[in-house]
């Protein structure tokens, strides 16, 4: 929980709410402590086995009725997570760190923040890219196109296999 930045996502979506902006988060995997109490705008789901159909069509919608994927990790080696966003025209907010920024396009396809940045340069993001409408479909769009373009096993398998029946 810590490190994926279960808090800190919390307190971006506490924020939005704060400001006015109705804002559920939806929290697969990690928990937060049990001792705390959970706003009714938090929803945990725990672990979802993305091998069965059943775990298949829970992620499905999921990330079709998310604007954003909220995930400030304090470590990540890459993040399929954000491919599988991509692949729903969902807008990811991430931490700039390990491989993720050759997932997710700054100010193209999401955001990265600094390690450590505060919750309200998140909030403030979401705020800004949801009072403009176009700026929203361009970004999903374009996280969309990625997604098709890049950030999918086919394409990815086409690529290694090209690189392989490449070599001496």
């Amino acid at each position: 929980w810590a490190r994926k930045g279960g808090d800190q996502a919390v307190d971006v979506a506490r924020l939005l709410n704060e400001r006015g902006l109705p804002t559920e988060l939806h929290v697969v995997g990690s928990a937060p402590d049990a001792a705390i109490e959970l706003p009714g705008w938090l929803h945990l789901h725990g672990f979802v086995d993305k091998s069965t159909e059943a775990g298949i069509a829970r992620m499905r919608q999921l990330f079709e009725m998310s604007h954003f994927l909220v995930h400030p990790v304090m470590a990540e080696a890459f993040g399929v997570v954000f491919c599988e966003a991509a692949g729903h025209g969902v807008i990811s907010l991430a931490s700039r760190v390990g491989g993720i920024p050759s997932a997710v396009r700054d100010g193209v396809t999401g955001a990265l923040f600094d390690i450590g940045g505060a919750s309200e340069e998140y909030a403030d993001y979401v705020w800004r890219v949801m009072e403009n409408r176009r700026q929203y479909e361009v970004m999903a769009l374009a996280a969309f196109d990625e997604y098709h373009r890049n950030l999918n096993w086919e394409v990815q398998a086409k690529r290694v296999g090209a690189r392989l029946a490449a070599l001496p």
